[in-house]
């Protein structure tokens, strides 16, 4: 049986995404790589409280994809062979999003598969 996804991404999805929300904010900072975010900006484009959104982007900057100014983040990443990483990674998504979004799912169980799919109420709180 062929596998869904190349193995360069599925080690990617390993050492760097354990969760959908991971995924997000990897693709969202990935596509527009000329903007800068702050967790207020990501909680809104998340649909997430503003301290889960923040989280999230230290997370991501701690892996070394973001560049940090004045509280924004901006995707960067210096290293070469990481940035094939990512956008090996990005464009598999953009291709088999399910593929990538099963991928991820494996890694936690029901839950963060169960979470992949979890409609916000109109209002939730962001924050």
């Amino acid at each position: 049986m062929e596998r869904e996804l190349p193995d360069d991404v599925i080690d990617f999805i390993y050492q760097f995404v354990e969760t959908i929300d991971v995924l997000d904010v990897l693709i969202r900072l990935a596509s527009e790589p000329g903007r800068s975010w702050t967790g207020r900006q990501m909680a809104q484009a998340l649909g997430c409280p503003i301290t889960k959104a923040s989280d999230l982007l230290a997370a991501v900057h701690f892996r070394g994809f973001t560049a940090v100014a004045n509280g924004s983040y901006r995707y960067s990443v210096a290293d070469e062979a990481r940035r094939r990483a990512i956008d090996a990674f990005v464009a598999a998504y953009r291709r088999r999003p399910a593929a990538v979004v099963r991928e991820i799912a494996s890694l936690g169980g029901p839950r963060s598969f169960a979470d992949a799919f979890r409609l916000r109420k109109k209002g939730e709180d962001h924050g």
